[in-house]
């Protein structure tokens, strides 16, 4: 039997689309800083490659931007909601934004 051609853009769609933390500040239209604190706070999660990179999925903007449903709902998404970055499985190390001195 013939097996499907598997093509590029197949393998492409299901990869995940990883930012930059200025693409998701500009996306969002917020500060650099302030997308690095939500990262330090473990409101949006994110991935460090190496020592120093670090990237978002789509999908973790998508799930931040999740909208209030309700008059009586809470604004936004507090530290109680999120999740806990240390039983998340992300290893973000110390906190991104910070110099070291």
């Amino acid at each position: 039997m013939h097996e499907p051609t598997r093509t590029v853009v197949d393998d492409a769609a299901r990869r995940p689309e990883f930012l930059t933390v200025a693409e998701v500040a500009d996306r969002l239209r917020v500060t650099e800083r302030f997308v690095r604190r939500l990262i330090a706070t473990g409101e949006l999660r994110a991935v460090r490659v190496g020592s120093r990179v670090v990237r978002v999925r789509q999908v973790d903007i998508d799930a931040l931007l999740e909208p209030v449903h309700g008059p009586g709902s809470p604004i936004g998404r507090g530290p109680a909601a999120a999740p806990d970055a240390r039983t998340s499985g992300l290893s973000i190390g110390r906190r991104v934004g910070r110099r070291e001195r």
